[in-house]
């Protein structure tokens, strides 16, 4: 299926807002894929919360870039294909997440690694911005550093919002 069959075309009304970058994959940026790569387009079209929680991460992902922070993980922009559809979101590259850090057995200071974890999250409700997904694997470490930043944004609402669309972490 092509691209044109499987990706949302790039949302009009806040398309002057987005930020694109051209991926290249020997830079230090992850590129997630956009959602919906995964989705055929009888399905997308039947279920706009797929595309409604693509939009809400890239306009969350959108304002985060105007108020970084070194406990969230840097927003690069949005990557697009030849149709102008969006295919991935950019980000600052971490070699591994939380949980897989620990599963290797690497030490690290809790105190640190925590305070890390709560500025981040604090930088957030600061925004009025709920995570809505805190779990290992949606905290990133630079390891040489052990910077650990709040990541994956695609559960993130307002605070006060209905989470309708919400798609994080069960518990």
């Amino acid at each position: 299926v092509g691209s044109e069959k499987t990706w949302p075309k790039q949302p009009r009304f806040v398309a002057p807002l987005y930020h694109f970058v051209t991926y290249d994959p020997n830079e230090t940026i992850f590129l997630k894929p956009a959602c919906l790569f995964y989705f055929p387009q009888h399905v997308i079209k039947r279920n706009t919360n797929l595309i409604n929680t693509l939009e809400r991460e890239i306009k969350t992902c959108e304002m985060l870039s105007h108020h970084p922070h070194p406990n969230i993980c840097g927003y690069k922009g949005i990557v697009v294909d030849e149709y102008d559809i969006i295919t991935g979101l950019c980000f600052e590259k971490f070699v591994m997440g939380f949980d897989e850090f620990v599963a290797a057995g690497w030490s690290f200071d809790a105190d640190p690694a925590l305070q890390d974890i709560e500025c981040g999250i604090d930088h957030l409700h600061s925004l009025d911005l709920v995570h809505c997904d805190i779990e290992p694997r949606n905290v990133f470490i630079n390891i040489k550093k052990q910077r650990f930043v709040v990541g994956d944004f695609d559960s993130t609402h307002h605070i006060g919002d209905r989470l309708h669309l919400w798609r994080g972490t069960k518990g």
